[in-house]
């Protein structure tokens, strides 16, 4: 039986971001420049698009009953797609609010 950890290493994780996307998937899609400051998603929107970050950082923020947020996570062009994860896990929402940084 294989461990986790061996299949782990016989499977190279690469990359998915922009620059992996097919010429002909990019094409389909639409650039959209955020100011620093703006939400690009609100937590419990539903997932309508995916966005892929070419340039800059933006962070998931999650908000609690008593007013404080928390930074949940941090994207780049690097790491970053938002709605992606959502559709995968055929989620109906955003786990978290996006601000562009």
């Amino acid at each position: 039986m294989m461990k986790l950890s061996e299949a782990w290493q016989k499977y190279q994780r690469q990359p998915f971001n922009w620059s992996s996307l097919p010429e002909k998937l990019k094409q389909q899609g639409k650039i959209i420049r955020f100011s620093p400051g703006s939400l690009i998603v609100n937590r419990g929107d539903m997932p309508n698009y995916i966005y892929f970050i070419q340039s800059g950082v933006v962070a998931g923020m999650r908000e609690y009953e008593n007013g404080n947020e928390y930074n949940y996570f941090r994207l780049d062009h690097a790491n970053g797609s938002i709605g992606l994860l959502e559709l995968l896990a055929q989620e109906t929402s955003y786990v978290a609010s996006i601000v562009c940084l």
